[in-house]
């Protein structure tokens, strides 16, 4: 048992799984970075155990939990009330794999909830946050999200919007994206030859217009990979 998960992750061996009881934990790290194979784990289903950032008011409590190993994981919990300013609640710069978890009532600056530049992020929940600027969930590299669900969440005064796939090699796939407030990108803003499809991108709205602000493509005549998604309009899309 160990008293703080940043000495857990320093401590384990490799091939090692922290499995956190259920509960609430206090992140206590400004930045935590898992560089081993490990698993990192909550006891029970992902509401049952909460990292927690004590957001509280305006006060900057910055928690960064980078996956930098490959073969890391961290599945089945809850990632609450964290305040970011210039970093990503949770970064994947290797081939890790996040998946069941819940990310609610964070609130970002510039670069979002989550950042991938590799990896995998598959059935998790992005619900209930507030991005000041730019992307909510920012997509890079060869980075894939499947099967999540994002709703609810507020993003961006200037450039903001849910989801941007940063490079052509993206995947955004099998996943549900509604009923997010966005500004000037739409939810979904992607390099056009980046694979979106079998989304459903419904019911996002504009700030000001009040207007349906589900997509948009960076870039001209290359969206052949963006098909068999259900969203409006349905000017340059296929499926």
């Amino acid at each position: 048992v160990w008293a703080t998960l940043a000495f857990a992750v320093e401590n384990a061996d490799e091939n090692d799984e922290i499995v956190l009881a259920k509960g609430t934990h206090n992140l206590t790290e400004e930045k935590l970075v898992v560089g081993k194979r490990l698993t990192i784990r909550g006891e029970g289903e992902a509401w049952e155990t909460s990292l927690n950032g004590r957001y509280n008011g305006n006060n900057s409590y910055r928690y960064h939990i980078e996956l930098a190993a490959a073969g890391a994981v961290m599945h089945s919990l809850s990632v609450t009330n964290c305040y970011d300013g210039t970093i990503a609640t949770l970064s994947v710069s290797a081939d890790a794999v996040v998946s069941n978890v819940v990310f609610s009532s964070i609130t970002t600056y510039s670069v979002g909830v989550l950042q991938m530049t590799a990896g995998l992020a598959t059935h998790c929940w992005v619900t209930n946050c507030t991005m000041g600027y730019y992307r909510l969930v920012y997509l890079q590299g060869t980075s894939r999200m499947e099967n999540c669900y994002l709703a609810a969440n507020t993003c961006g005064n200037t450039t903001g919007g849910v989801v941007e796939l940063g490079s052509d090699s993206a995947v955004l796939r099998n996943c549900t994206i509604v009923d997010n407030i966005t500004n000037d990108k739409g939810a979904v803003y992607a390099n056009s030859s980046a694979a979106c499809y079998n989304n459903l991108i419904w019911g996002n709205v504009h700030t000001t217009s009040g207007a349906e602000d589900n997509w948009t493509a960076n870039g001209t005549g290359k969206t052949g990979n963006w098909s068999y998604n259900c969203t409006t309009p349905l000017n340059g899309l296929t499926g």
